[in-house]
């Protein structure tokens, strides 16, 4: 896949922009983590104030809201991970591609092989057309984002103005899932310390 961002050696961290976009992203999932955790208390007030018949509603929301608050936490504990990838790796670029109303693909290049290119998807099967990079990718298919890290492991997309934030980790699911077998053939010493040190599991 040819680019027009050429893979940087210099670690993305050192770039100001970079660092202002990350705590742009922090700052948006700690509002995005508020919103579920403000409205639980008042789930649990109207059950307490509502006619029984209607408690099994107010159950139902007050699992979803749940639900959703356990998401945005998992989502703030990436956006602490993207950090660690920042320090590690440059920035380059991939292609979006829209897969369906829930999936998007990330295509870019081997950093072993610029030849050859490898893709790495983010999947949001509940409630996926609501996900920022879902909803852009269908908007904006076969356009180009940046991104930091490995392909083959995991890595960061941004937007080309970092000032927007939206910074999301996207892995490989034999990078981060421990009962599928870690990734071996085709990758070089360096390329398998790297992305062991972000905390990918590599073979």
């Amino acid at each position: 896949m040819s680019s027009s961002m050429v893979p940087s050696t210099a670690c993305a961290w050192d770039d100001p922009t970079t660092r202002r976009g990350w705590r742009t992203s922090l700052v948006q999932q700690v509002l995005h983590l508020l919103l579920p955790l403000l409205l639980f208390p008042c789930l649990l007030f109207a059950i307490a104030m509502t006619p029984g018949w209607l408690a099994p509603l107010w159950v139902l929301t007050g699992l979803v809201d749940l639900y959703v608050f356990y998401e945005r936490l998992r989502q703030l504990r990436n956006v602490v991970a993207i950090r660690g990838v920042l320090k590690v790796y440059g920035w380059s670029s991939v292609v979006a591609h829209s897969v369906s109303r829930s999936v998007c693909r990330f295509e870019g290049s081997n950093p072993d092989n610029p030849a050859l290119s490898v893709s790495v998807q983010l999947r949001a099967p509940f409630a996926g057309r609501f996900l920022h990079w879902v909803r852009w990718c269908h908007a904006n298919d076969q356009q180009k984002v940046r991104f930091c890290g490995d392909p083959r492991f995991l890595g960061v997309v941004a937007h080309s103005d970092l000032g927007k934030g939206r910074m999301r980790l996207i892995a490989q699911r034999e990078a981060v899932d421990s009962r599928m077998s870690a990734r071996r053939k085709g990758v070089s010493d360096e390329a398998r310390e790297r992305a062991r040190s972000v905390g990918a599991r590599v073979g």
